[in-house]
């Protein structure tokens, strides 16, 4: 634990002790306080094999940026798609979810009817299945969000196949078609990637879709 903070104000140390300090700070708030106060574990960077180019490791989105992403694409959404259809349902998909992050953020919101986390990893969709299942423990024993689901499941955003298997999932889980599809993206594929889900998407999504991406890195 001690080692990921001396990694951080060691790579920042050349900026002057006030900025290395800062972003340890930042790394405690925005990662560490989130699973602390969870009691999942989101914010471990994952490096596993991976086999293109065009898809990143998993590294823990900060918290803020979820909630803004989010926060913005929602009210959005409510001032525009669902105004003139009240009865429309909203789904939250995270593409290249890895442990569930920001699923879990999308959950607590309550603004979503199912939340659905989804990775090429197995590993990492297996971990997030468990720290979703604290968090919907959590909220029983509290009686909140019992009306939200909270998924992870395996698939591979270039594929027609797995991309058409998210919507049966989704359709199954909501019995409506009649939603709005909220889909989240930070920095888990380049442009090639996004342009591909994006044509499976379009393909098989009865409404409109929302697509909430933010990669600095590519």
């Amino acid at each position: 634990k001690w080692s990921k903070f001396i990694l951080i104000f060691s790579h920042h140390r050349p900026f002057g002790l006030r900025v290395a300090f800062k972003q340890v700070l930042r790394v405690i708030k925005e990662h560490d306080a989130f699973d602390l106060r969870h009691g999942v574990k989101t914010g471990t960077i994952v490096k596993n094999e991976i086999h293109s180019g065009n898809y990143m490791w998993y590294s823990p989105v900060y918290t803020s940026v979820v909630k803004e992403m989010i926060n913005f694409s929602s009210e959005f959404w409510r001032s525009g798609d669902v105004y003139s259809n009240l009865q429309k349902k909203s789904v939250f998909c995270d593409l290249g979810g890895g442990l569930g992050k920001p699923a879990i953020v999308a959950f607590q919101t309550g603004k979503f009817d199912l939340v659905i986390s989804v990775d090429i990893d197995k590993e990492l969709v297996d971990w997030s299945n468990k720290n979703f299942d604290t968090i919907k423990n959590r909220s029983q024993k509290s009686n909140r969000l019992k009306h939200s689901n909270l998924i992870s499941m395996r698939g591979n955003v270039e594929s027609e196949k797995d991309i058409e298997t998210i919507f049966q999932k989704i359709e199954s889980e909501i019995n409506s078609k009649n939603y709005t599809l909220f889909v989240f993206n930070k920095n888990s594929y380049g442009s090639s990637v996004l342009n591909n889900s994006l044509k499976f998407l379009s393909k098989f999504c009865p409404g409109s879709i929302i697509y909430m991406y933010q990669n600095p890195v590519h």
